[in-house]
């Protein structure tokens, strides 16, 4: 079942969600590839990301849960959480995505009445009242051009009780030097082939920026009750990233996360920040 894209009202909302999609479609095998072949050190700390998101899902929700994974991507959160025995619902802007992600459950020979895969508009999904015990929504929130009316939606189509688990970027990380935008715009021009073919344009599409207050904020007003925020990730850094190689900065993420162990203020600087919360 696919549900059509609705059609912006505003100009510039409908040039920014072609972007997204043009983004998505062009770039879908290298998102697919990431999981299964790290090049980066970003792609080992997306998979551990992913792995975030289906353990809590799957220790907070009974076995056979239905979930949704919002910008579900190449399908590899919906392809652990199918493994573990639960149904899910895949939604994503870009129909390569989608074709990738059910290419992949088929060749898993996962039974193919224990998902769906659907490209919809998230805004006003057409899903039922309630219709989802669980939801994974990672690096999804921030291309949203209205986060509350999202997650709004979200909040209407989880059973009461039910579970998200959403990942966001953070806009001060240790990684941007804490946010010194206008230094690190001119040395991110002279980087950019540190990042595979496409991959700048990221950096347009991604509308919004999260703190954990910020976030929590978010989730309080459309109706959720925050269970647990974490900041994860500490990669792509400006200017040495290149220089560090995929050892040095590998170190530098394993040193900072054990550090961030010690010391929680320093995961306030992470890549991204995760939240785990609850319909109440």
């Amino acid at each position: 079942m696919s549900t059509p894209i609705k059609s912006p009202s505003d100009a510039g909302d409908a040039t920014r969600i072609d972007k997204v999609e043009d983004y998505f479609d062009t770039n879908a095998q290298s998102w697919s590839d990431l999981y299964s072949r790290a090049e980066r050190v970003n792609d080992l700390v997306l998979r551990d990301r992913k792995d975030v998101a289906v353990t809590n899902l799957d220790r907070l929700l009974e076995p056979g849960s239905r979930i949704l994974d919002a910008g579900c991507g190449a399908g590899l959160c919906s392809l652990d959480l199918l493994k573990r025995g639960h149904s899910i619902h895949g939604v994503d802007v870009a129909q390569k995505m989608l074709d990738i992600s059910a290419r992949t459950f088929e060749e898993q020979g996962l039974p193919a009445e224990r998902y769906e895969l659907s490209r919809r508009d998230m805004r006003e999904s057409g899903f039922p009242d309630g219709h989802f015990d669980g939801i994974a929504a990672l690096g999804f929130l921030q291309y949203q051009a209205d986060e509350l009316q999202v997650l709004r939606e979200l909040h209407r189509i989880l059973r009461p009780g039910g579970v998200i688990v959403l990942s966001g970027p953070t806009q001060t990380r240790i990684s941007n030097y804490f946010g010194l935008a206008r230094f690190l715009r001119r040395l991110r021009d002279k980087n950019a082939g540190a990042l595979p073919e496409g991959h700048q344009v990221l950096g347009e599409i991604s509308t919004h920026y999260y703190s954990t207050g910020r976030l929590k904020q978010l989730f309080r007003e459309a109706g959720f009750e925050t269970l647990d925020t974490r900041g994860h990730g500490y990669v792509n850094f400006a200017f040495i990233g290149p220089r560090l190689g995929f050892r040095g900065e590998l170190f530098l993420h394993r040193t900072l996360t054990r550090i961030s162990r010690v010391l929680p203020f320093i995961r306030s600087w992470a890549n991204d920040v995760i939240i785990v919360a609850r319909k109440s």
